[in-house]
């Protein structure tokens, strides 16, 4: 269902583009579309997924905290492709965990992009971000090739 909600989501905004094109204001329909979809994407696919994050997250609740284990106040947003249509910054299930402000949620596009502009942005001495790994030598590693 959810596959089919997001396919949807795609062409009617495709819809909506192409006739801002030719008018100001997008047919009244399709933006009922577009409503009801982001709706049904909602109910399956983010408010459980919202609930989980609160009984992970939120042990208290969202609306109580423990001094020693403060509620997250941040999240940020790294959707694959195919998920990266969907405004998961307006969804109710996400603005009633962390608010509905500017910089409440946030969106990237990688893990490794969203890192690089964080180095960018502080002040960081000249230390890698990576720490070195024990990697296997040959003479500690064994290649079962023949079994």
């Amino acid at each position: 269902e959810v596959h089919a909600a997001i396919s949807r989501l795609l062409v009617t905004r495709s819809q909506i583009e192409k006739q801002l094109l030719a008018q100001p204001e997008p047919d009244p329909q399709l933006q009922a579309n577009l409503a009801q979809t982001v709706q049904e994407i909602e109910v399956h696919l983010m408010e459980p997924l919202s609930r989980r994050l609160e009984a992970s997250f939120w042990p208290c609740g969202v609306n109580a905290e423990l001094p020693a284990m403060p509620n997250p106040k941040q999240l940020v947003l790294l959707p694959d492709s195919a998920m990266a249509a969907l405004p998961f910054e307006t969804m109710p299930s996400i603005t009633r965990l962390f608010g509905s402000g500017n910089d409440c949620i946030m969106r990237d596009h990688s893990l490794h992009m969203l890192a690089k502009r964080v180095r960018e942005s502080t002040d960081v001495v000249e230390a890698p971000l990576k720490v070195p790994l024990q990697t296997a030598t040959a003479k500690s590693s064994t290649l079962l090739d023949k079994v």
